[in-house]
């Protein structure tokens, strides 16, 4: 994919690789210079910049971003006690999004699904995920937070719509 910048001079906006840990320019093209750079070439990290928030994981911003032209989404995987895989960056941010008041890393697959976030997001688990890929065929998840290639490829229907 090789390096990417959000339009203007590089004096302005110094490119960025996609996997940087600073999202700041990614983050500016994706509040409002789409028109600059095409939206295919960055990555809506942890779902994208959803009504002002970051890092929801959720399927809001998922939609959000794919309508603004994102095709690549990237999604911080946690996994729950019982080794499936959902969209948060951290236990403690998931924590504060649901009012979870268990052990975080004990949580299963049920606790999570039982669990509202608030601003009335939807929360993803890696199955949500692969349905929601399957319904945007040229959308591509780049999955973050997890090194359990193993899970990713045994999961996963199409491994060239897959970045890890």
């Amino acid at each position: 994919m090789g390096l990417i910048s959000c339009g203007g001079s590089e004096a302005d906006n110094p490119p960025v690789k996609p996997h940087d840990k600073s999202f700041a320019a990614a983050k500016a093209c994706h509040s409002g210079n789409q028109g600059q750079l095409g939206s295919d070439n960055l990555i809506a990290h942890a779902g994208g910049l959803y009504q002002g928030s970051t890092y929801t994981n959720s399927l809001e911003a998922m939609n959000h971003s794919y309508l603004l032209g994102f095709r690549l989404i990237g999604i911080d995987l946690l996994r729950t006690f019982d080794r499936n895989f959902f969209g948060a960056h951290d236990w403690t941010g998931w924590r504060k999004r649901t009012n979870y008041d268990g052990i975080e890393q004990t949580s299963t697959t049920k606790e999570f699904l039982q669990q509202p976030a608030k601003g009335g997001i939807t929360p993803v688990y890696y199955a949500m995920i692969e349905q929601w890929l399957e319904n945007h065929p040229d959308a591509v998840l780049v999955a973050d937070k997890t090194r359990n290639y193993k899970f990713l490829s045994d999961n996963t229907l199409d491994h060239d719509r897959l970045l890890v």
